[in-house]
C-alpha cells in the first residue's frame, strides 16, 4: 500500500471520529464509540493508525475509542456479518465497492446534513 492510500485511510478514519466528536460536543459528556479495522501488528499500517488514536484520544479526552484490530480476512467476513445484523461499528473501514452494498442495506449512514450543518 502506498503512502497515498494509507493517508486517504487515516483522513476517512478521521472523519468518522471527527463526526463522533460533533456528537460528543453536543452532548457536553464523556462518548463511547467503537472502531474496527484491519490495521494489525505487522500491517505497515498498524503503527500509523496507533500513532492517529493516541493523538486523536490527546486531543479528544471526552471521546473513549474502543478499537477493534483483527487481521483482514477475519475483518471481512466479521464486516459482512455485523452489516446483515445490523450490529456494525461506530466507525469501521470498508473497501470501496462495498460503499454501495452497505449504503442500500441502510449499514452507513449519510454525512452530508451533519457535515452541512457544521460547514466543514
Amino acid at each position: 500500500m502506498t503512502k497515498k492510500h494509507v493517508v486517504a485511510l487515516v483522513l476517512v478514519l478521521l472523519m468518522g471520529i471527527f463526526v463522533g466528536s460533533q456528537c460528543a460536543m453536543a452532548a457536553s459528556e464523556q462518548v463511547e464509540i467503537r472502531l474496527m479495522h484491519f490495521f494489525t501488528e505487522g500491517d505497515a499500517r498498524h503503527g500509523v493508525m496507533q500513532h492517529v488514536l493516541k493523538e486523536f484520544a490527546k486531543n479528544n479526552p471526552d471521546i473513549i475509542v474502543h478499537e477493534d484490530a483483527m487481521p483482514h480476512d477475519l475483518y471481512q467476513t466479521k464486516v459482512q456479518t455485523l452489516g446483515a445484523s445490523g450490529q456494525l461499528s461506530d466507525v469501521f473501514f470498508m473497501k470501496g465497492n462495498w460503499a454501495e452494498l452497505f449504503s442500500r442495506a441502510g449499514g452507513i449512514d449519510p454525512l452530508e446534513e451533519i457535515l452541512d450543518a457544521d460547514r466543514v
